[in-house]
């Protein structure tokens, strides 16, 4: 998955790295704001959002939008998807992956280590 992630260019790879790492939805990560208040817990690409929000073009304004491309506009899941797609064909991967996967993904991988109240938070 990290390949995979290193491959997209930003912000892209920031997008990709946060579904993968939270579990959340496509719409959730893509609807979100720069407000102060909103925290997404992200251990594993940690850096790679710090670097994001460094960058970020409206960090001074809570009501932009957190995921944008380099001329400011939002990210749509349509391109998220593109270029996710592009980068599994470079790497040779045969299998469909949707983002939606890795949410079930993740899931997975905490099945056992959290209690099903700590997952559903």
């Amino acid at each position: 998955m990290e390949r995979l992630i290193d491959e997209l260019p930003w912000p892209y790879n920031v997008v990709l790295a946060i579904i993968h790492e939270t579990g959340a939805r496509r719409g959730e990560i893509l609807s979100r704001k720069s407000k102060p208040r909103t925290v997404i817990v992200v251990r594993r690409c940690q850096n790679l959002v710090r670097e994001w929000f460094r960058k970020h073009l409206g960090r001074d304004d809570s009501e932009a939008s957190f995921f944008h491309t380099k001329t400011g506009k939002i990210v749509r899941a349509s391109i998220l998807y593109m270029r996710l797609h592009m980068a599994i064909k470079k790497f040779g991967i045969n299998v469909k992956i949707y983002l939606y996967l890795l949410r079930h993904c993740r899931a997975t991988e905490f099945y056992g280590k959290l209690s099903e109240k700590e997952m559903m938070q």
